[in-house]
């Protein structure tokens, strides 16, 4: 019985479970959408409503969620 590799062996599972929780979370719709909401309080679209800036920011996250999966995916 080798126990540092055991040990290693644990860590490295949990690693990867916390790493898919991190990006199961990041990608939600609440997350999606609480960072487009916190982003359009910042920033007023002139000559655009709340309601389409919303919309385009939701997109925009969307993206940015898509790029930071891929990249902790390694695509």
């Amino acid at each position: 019985m080798n126990i540092k590799k055991m040990l290693l062996d644990i860590a490295e599972q949990q690693a990867d479970a916390i790493h898919k929780q991190a990006i199961d979370h990041l990608a939600s719709a609440e997350m999606e959408d609480m960072i487009a909401t916190e982003i359009n309080k910042k920033i007023d679209i002139p000559f655009v409503n709340e309601k389409q800036e919303q919309k385009f920011f939701k997109s925009v996250v969307g993206v940015c969620v898509d790029v930071i999966e891929n990249a902790f995916k390694g695509k």
